[in-house]
């Protein structure tokens, strides 16, 4: 490897040293000062979250490295990861709650759900901003039903109900309706009100690895995290509705039907848990997917059969970090994530663990 140089620097106990480089000229302030405005704004940020304990005061100022500035829309963003992931709607949805409301930056939380609002598309909301900036990318079924969930549980810390009946309900709205009547990739509504999304060569779901035309994981037509967010988003949607003066029961007669769809298909007898994906047979691999039909506001499963999918969640998939995202015992298990790039995405969502 070339290498021109190295910095050496000997340090004392609770030291530090730190490098910063730019291909662009910068006027840079007194790294001192900089260090002092930093540590003062994150104490502000843990005296607003207001909690006592390390763990959580550590953990307030280990989420505020996820809230980003994207100049593209000029508003706060999620990003999901670092070193190379964007803000994937689907991510910022699922991880607001915690690292917004949980944290009490409540006004940084409505900013982000006026900016995915704004950007919904014949209903759907991005599922990622380039960041080189242009047109945001749509592909994917479950950023705009997490959607729901992150509204509701906004509702449930701030009762900003102003804001979400002028700005958000009209878009919440539309991503129903597109969902039921529907919309680009193939997504939309079966007779018997479950979502199907994809066809061959596409990946929707957040398992979407894919080397070249392989796709790796094929869960296109009915998948099961995917009902149960179209489920819940129903089930929001008729309670915003009785609220804000709209039809109730046209989403909750369908939130029905649903459910009767749902225990009525995805039950696996076998293995005492949830079908993965509905195509023309049923994937009965044990995977992680099904663990958020028992974890939203709203469930379909009822109490025997929701703790025989945490049981056997608990018992294939658990491990100390996390979930793997297929149980060892399954033939398509890869239980190393090393190699090349093929190697490795042929493992990312076959054993790979997740947290």
């Amino acid at each position: 490897h070339y290498m021109p140089g190295y910095f050496e620097i000997e340090l004392t106990d609770g030291g530090s040293f730190g490098i910063i480089a730019s291909v662009e000229e910068e006027k840079l302030k007194n790294p001192l000062l900089l260090q002092i405005s930093a540590e003062r704004r994150l104490a502000q940020l843990v005296e607003q979250a207001g909690y006592r304990h390390d763990l959580v005061k550590r953990l307030v100022v280990a989420a505020d490295a996820f809230i980003v500035h994207r100049q593209s829309t000029g508003t706060k963003s999620i990003i999901a990861g670092y070193p190379w992931f964007t803000d994937w709607g689907r991510d910022t949805m699922i991880a607001l709650p915690g690292l917004t409301l949980v944290t009490r930056r409540f006004g940084e939380a409505r900013e982000i759900i006026q900016t995915f609002a704004r950007y919904c598309k014949d209903g759907l909301i991005p599922n990622m901003f380039p960041d080189e900036g242009g047109e945001p990318l749509y592909n994917t079924v479950d950023a705009s039903l997490w959607f729901f969930h992150a509204v509701y549980k906004y509702l449930q810390y701030t009762g900003d109900h102003g804001f979400i009946r002028n700005v958000v309900f009209p878009v919440l709205e539309e991503i129903i309706e597109a969902y039921r009547t529907g919309t680009h990739f193939n997504i939309g509504m079966d007779a018997d009100g479950l979502i199907y999304a994809g066809a061959e060569g596409t990946q929707l779901t957040w398992m979407d690895a894919k080397v070249g035309d392989w796709v790796v994981t094929p869960r296109q037509c009915k998948a099961v995290e995917i009902n149960a967010l179209w489920y819940n988003a129903l089930q929001v949607m008729a309670g915003l509705a009785k609220n804000y003066g709209a039809d109730r029961a046209r989403y909750s007669t369908l939130a029905e039907k649903v459910r009767r769809s749902f225990t009525r298909e995805f039950w696996n007898p076998d293995k005492k848990c949830l079908y993965d994906v509905i195509q023309q047979t049923k994937d009965d691999a044990v995977r992680p997917n099904q663990i958020i039909a028992v974890a939203l506001p709203y469930t379909m499963l009822d109490h025997s059969r929701e703790a025989a999918v945490v049981n056997t969640v608990w018992r294939e998939l658990y491990f100390s970090y996390g979930l793997r995202s297929l149980a060892p015992g399954e033939p398509a298990y890869k239980g190393v994530y090393r190699g090349d790039v093929v190697a490795r995405d042929a493992a990312y969502h076959q054993g790979t663990g997740w947290s």
